[in-house]
């Protein structure tokens, strides 16, 4: 979708415009990816904010059963984990196995990321 593709690409602009005219930000593409999934949190902070601000599902789940929050424990993604926490996603929430984001971190030897989901 054109949501999708532009917040893949950074496009904070075009999000924009997306957005005013309707655009749905919680629309997923065929592997079940949201803009918000797709967005470089590390390269683009604003296009993140922008997407959570109009009303994004921080706990959506993918084709794979898994969350955002999960992806971003496995890969010790620290400032993006604050950020989803900070803005209402679920801590417990579980990927189709079961796994919370605390057991995946502590699957993929991400130390500093238990220490962040323990506080």
């Amino acid at each position: 979708t054109p949501v999708i593709e532009a917040s893949k690409y950074g496009y904070i602009n075009i999000v924009k415009h997306l957005i005013e005219k309707g655009a749905d930000v919680n629309v997923k593409n065929i592997e079940g990816e949201t803009a918000l999934s797709v967005t470089s949190y590390d390269c683009h902070p604003q296009l993140f904010e922008l997407l959570i601000s109009n009303k994004a599902n921080l706990n959506e789940k993918n084709n794979q059963g898994s969350v955002l929050l999960l992806e971003a424990a496995k890969m010790g993604h620290k400032e993006l984990v604050k950020t989803l926490i900070k803005n209402g996603a679920n801590i417990d929430e579980r990927n189709s196995d079961g796994d919370t984001a605390l057991l995946i971190a502590t699957q993929y030897g991400q130390e500093e990321m238990i220490k962040l989901l323990i506080e």
